[in-house]
């Protein structure tokens, strides 16, 4: 089972990456990543990273998520802070078996800064 509600079917290929294609108005979800959003961060990670493969199978078809992910800060007493700063990451699951990397979403070019509520979001693309 995939750790997020992926359906193959709307999946198409670009290069090493497969992207969901686009939903339809009933279906959109505003937090997720704009087509041209997903499509910038594909291609930065295969022109800095052309030999890109998973680290556990080897495989080099990946499949980049809807949604920005965002690692909790750990205190050293292992408390959780939830709210309040993170590090949003974009999410590259390997085809065929699963294994996930993450992929620092400011240096990918994807995040504007929302001034009046102070927060980064995802860019529309």
């Amino acid at each position: 089972m995939w750790p997020l509600n992926f359906q193959l079917e709307r999946l198409h290929n670009h290069g090493k990456f497969w992207l969901s294609r686009s939903m339809s108005e009933s279906e959109k979800d505003a937090s997720a990543l704009s087509s041209e959003a997903k499509a910038k961060i594909a291609e930065h990670i295969e022109k800095q990273a052309p030999n890109f493969r998973c680290t556990a199978c080897g495989n080099d078809k990946m499949i980049l998520a809807d949604h920005l992910v965002s690692l909790a800060i750990t205190a050293p007493n292992g408390g959780v802070r939830l709210g309040g700063r993170h590090y949003p990451m974009a999410l590259v699951i390997c085809s065929i078996c699963g294994h996930s990397s993450l992929f620092a979403a400011g240096p990918l070019g994807v995040l504007v800064r929302n001034k009046t509520a102070e927060k980064t979001e995802p860019a529309d693309g």
